[in-house]
């Protein structure tokens, strides 16, 4: 974004423009209080590395993700074990910080979609936020810190089973109702 464009503009009016230029793009966006990015950034410089389940036809897949320079990189974590810093990006959140003086942070998010829909790649994004911005005793933020300072002990089916709790699999189900959705449209009539 050019932000000579938006500097006298309000808060309200970047998040309307942001997310009209969004509303015709592939891939994903948002608007982010400071404060919600400050705590963010501060836990990612401690906590840059996790992983992070996707619901997947048959079980869960694996991501990984990395936080460096305002960005959140994300790829399989199948791909990243084989090819460790040569892994592509799967999905990439980059924040923009240049309208902190107006309160908020622009995110936008990029993927390859030959790996991920908008759907799945927006499940990703909401578990990065449910970790990264949760409050310090909650389950969340001790699977994080786990994963970092106590890797022996980090059950990697915790998350699944915390993602199942949360209800951001109904991913699956929104997915299976897409899919006989158009399915429905491409079948003869009777």
């Amino acid at each position: 974004m050019h932000v000579d464009l938006v500097k006298d503009k309000s808060a309200a009016e970047v998040t309307e423009i942001w997310t009209d230029y969004h509303r015709t793009k592939d891939g994903i966006h948002a608007v982010i209080p400071v404060s919600v990015f400050t705590e963010t950034r501060a836990r990612a410089r401690k906590c840059p590395r996790f992983v992070l389940p996707l619901p997947r036809k048959e079980g869960f897949e694996f991501f990984y993700s990395e936080f460096l320079n305002h960005q959140f990189q994300l790829t399989s974590l199948l791909s990243f074990k084989s090819k460790t810093e040569n892994a592509p990006a799967m999905l990439t959140l980059t924040h923009f910080t240049e309208l902190q003086d107006k309160g908020i942070v622009l995110m936008s998010g990029e993927f390859d979609s030959n790996c991920l829909n908008a759907l799945e790649a927006q499940c990703l994004a909401n578990q990065l936020k449910s970790y990264y911005t949760s409050a310090e005793d909650s389950q969340y933020y001790r699977l994080l810190e786990q994963f970092t300072y106590s890797p022996n002990e980090f059950d990697h089916q915790s998350l699944v089973t915390l993602l199942q709790d949360s209800g951001m699999t109904l991913l699956q189900e929104r997915q299976k109702e897409q899919k006989e959705a158009q399915e429905k449209d491409h079948s003869p009539s009777s």
